[in-house]
């Protein structure tokens, strides 16, 4: 299956669900671990949390073309460690979502798990860059196809404010 395929799992938009989910987790992760660099925190000092977020919106399964809308709660689990004029940051996200197709009315199960661990410094240009990878399982009840992907996503926060996100996926649908 094509990348193409998976980016038309989306949220009542054009923009690809996944892609937003990462690029708003990225803008967190860099502004905690900026926070915690910029705020002349003691070397060593460490920032952690978690929370919840839910949700509805509604997914396209590519494997089925069926339209499904969710229930989803991501949970976020972070620590930053202050290591001078860089952070260091770790992350574990879970995407948990449940939902009925149309018109099948097949019950969906969605499960992922994405991770990030790395320093967080400028390059030369000033840019902050950030990569979180993780997979997803889109489980249908019965013989439909199960969709599995794998994402890698790449985040840039560039010295003007402006985020880029590049997202390399590959996935298969399975029987």
């Amino acid at each position: 299956m094509s990348n193409e395929a998976v980016d038309r799992i989306q949220v009542s938009s054009r923009n690809s669900m996944p892609k937003r989910i990462m690029t708003t987790l990225g803008v967190f992760l860099f502004l905690i671990a900026m926070a915690g660099t910029q705020a002349g925190a003691q070397n060593g000092a460490s920032m952690e949390g978690s929370g919840k977020v839910s949700g509805q919106a509604t997914v396209v399964d590519p494997c089925t073309d069926e339209m499904i809308p969710m229930d989803l709660n991501i949970f976020l689990s972070y620590t930053v460690v202050n290591n001078g004029p860089s952070s260091h940051a770790q992350a574990h996200i879970v995407l948990d979502g449940t939902g009925t197709g149309t018109p099948s009315a097949a019950k969906y199960t969605l499960h992922g798990v994405h991770n990030t661990e790395g320093d967080i410094a400028p390059d030369a240009a000033g840019n902050f860059e950030i990569t979180i990878g993780g997979t997803a399982q889109l489980v249908s009840q019965g013989g439909a196809p199960n969709l599995s992907i794998h994402h890698v996503f790449h985040v840039v926060l560039t010295p003007s404010g402006a985020f880029h996100v590049l997202h390399d996926t590959t996935s298969a649908c399975r029987t």
